[in-house]
């Protein structure tokens, strides 16, 4: 058992770009409000993500009542409601298919002149049924790359500082959770993460991309981490940082938080 502290929180309203950090959020199956609920999408209704477009990375969001508010250098302000009503239509994240609502004719024209790309912006309403890995839980997810919510521990951050030789933006690993308390790459034996009355269920580390190579505020990419994490945190394929979770109930999660880790 390792005892924790949450000391921060992240929120990505649109896949892929820019997020925000809060200081208490709503948890529910999906992961954290308002994550991953928008995404970018070409016209046969497929993903759009950094790892095409590493200009998205340089695209901010924020929430203000309830709005989303979209901003990038050069760009007008592009302000979205936080739902949608628009045409129905089916959208791909991998290999699963599932329901989107079009946003907005001036959403899509924004983004598509950012990135000179004919792009249309989705919105997934609660009604979408898109489910986590079976062999995982049942929990219904939104446009994440396959599981709610993605936990990183600020020891194993300052180990792979350390193995690089400078300071690692943690924004590259873009993670919903932030914990400190527990050694580094403890969180690789967690089966469970308590705070409050909140429980989470640990399920796989998070196989690394080379977005993680990207800068966040500029879009460029360079070699490092993945070449430091590919040396000492290769399994099989995939290179591993981080930790996959969903929650096992609803509630409140806030910065600051105690908590416990608990393994098999």
């Amino acid at each position: 058992m390792h005892e924790l502290q949450l000391t921060r929180l992240f929120v990505y309203p649109i896949k892929s770009a820019r997020g925000f950090e809060v200081s208490a959020a709503q948890v529910s199956e999906r992961g954290l409000q308002h994550d991953r609920r928008f995404m970018l999408v070409d016209d046969g209704g497929h993903l759009v993500t950094a790892r095409s477009h590493p200009k998205l990375l340089t695209v901010s969001t924020a929430i203000q009542g309830h709005c989303l508010i979209v901003t990038a250098e050069g760009m007008s302000t592009l302000r979205l409601p936080l739902s949608s009503t628009g045409a129905e239509r089916q959208v791909r994240v991998w290999v699963d298919w599932m329901l989107g609502l079009d946003v907005s004719s001036d959403a899509d024209q924004w983004f598509s002149e950012f990135l000179a790309a004919k792009l249309r912006l989705v919105w997934m309403p609660d009604r979408a049924e898109r489910r986590m890995n079976p062999a995982f839980g049942p929990s219904r997810i939104s446009f994440v790359d396959g599981n709610p919510l993605h936990l990183v521990s600020e020891s194993s951050l300052s180990d792979l500082e350390t193995r690089v030789g400078s300071a690692v933006a943690i924004q590259r690993f873009r993670p919903n959770l932030v914990v400190s308390g527990a050694p580094s790459y403890a969180e690789d034996l967690w089966t469970h993460v308590h705070f409050g009355d909140l429980t989470f269920k640990s399920h796989e580390a998070c196989a690394r991309c080379m977005v993680v190579n990207l800068e966040p505020d500029t879009g460029v990419i360079g070699v490092e981490p993945l070449r430091t994490l590919a040396g000492y945190r290769r399994h099989g394929k995939a290179v591993l940082f981080g930790q996959h979770l969903h929650a096992l109930g609803h509630g409140m999660l806030e910065v600051g938080q105690r908590g416990v880790a608990t393994g098999d």
